[in-house]
């Protein structure tokens, strides 16, 4: 039966970019003309604002190009046109509603990938304990080992004894942390104090039913004491 753990993050993260140069400039064309601009942009998105329309560099034509959205990929991207600045009746074709909304959507996709970085940060290279106690097999508590990489998750039961050592690939994907053979995905992590608690789900048809809250300790004596506590 496929699991999803659900785990909640309660650090917060952030992205940090310097912001582009906000004076006015002259920019070349390909034939030698000029176009006055003004560089835009934040850790999302870099272009030139001329005349109130939105410009990016085609690196094809050497032109400055009024700009389409590209919105076909995961994260939206500012694209030439094929259209030079400064053609009579020319203009960009993306309203401020549509740039606002796609810089939402890169930030979210952006941020997301440096979760999975900081999950792999925050799990990796540790030996957790994990205690839980299921309905029907039990209390139950593992050792969980994670490589640094976040490449492979070897777990371990300890209590009760008379768990064979299992060993599970692991990839992260944006926020998630995916463990093989669809069995289990974690999205973000809860920090508790001291410990990782995870709610643990079974998919019924397509419902997420709470099957057990799992918690993850990184040394064994508070492990111990929530297994005998439970």
């Amino acid at each position: 039966m496929k699991k999803l753990i659900t785990i909640s993050l309660l650090t917060s993260l952030a992205l940090y970019s310097s912001q582009a140069f906000d004076g006015s400039i002259t920019l070349t064309q390909n034939d030698n003309s000029t176009i006055s601009g003004k560089l835009m942009g934040d850790p999302w998105f870099h272009y030139v604002e001329t005349g109130g329309e939105i410009a990016v560099y085609n690196t094809t034509s050497h032109n400055y190009e009024y700009a389409n959205l590209d919105t076909t990929g995961t994260i939206p991207k500012l694209v030439p046109s094929g259209v030079k600045v400064g053609l009579a009746g020319a203009h960009d074709n993306i309203t401020p509603a549509q740039l606002i909304q796609a810089r939402a959507q890169a930030r979210a996709a952006t941020v997301g990938a440096a979760a999975g970085v900081a999950l792999k940060g925050m799990i990796g290279g540790k030996i957790w304990y994990m205690v839980y106690d299921d309905a029907d097999l039990g209390k139950q508590m593992y050792t969980i080992s994670v490589n640094a990489d976040v490449d492979n998750m070897k777990e371990q039961r300890i209590m009760p004894t008379g768990s064979v050592l299992k060993s599970h690939p692991l990839s992260v994907t944006g926020s998630k942390l995916n463990v093989d053979g669809g069995q289990f995905y974690f999205k973000t992590f809860t920090q508790m104090q001291g410990y990782l608690e995870v709610k643990e789900y079974n998919i019924i048809n397509g419902t997420n039913v709470l099957n057990r809250i799992v918690r993850w300790y990184d040394n064994q004596t508070d492990a111990t004491t929530y297994y005998n506590s439970l």
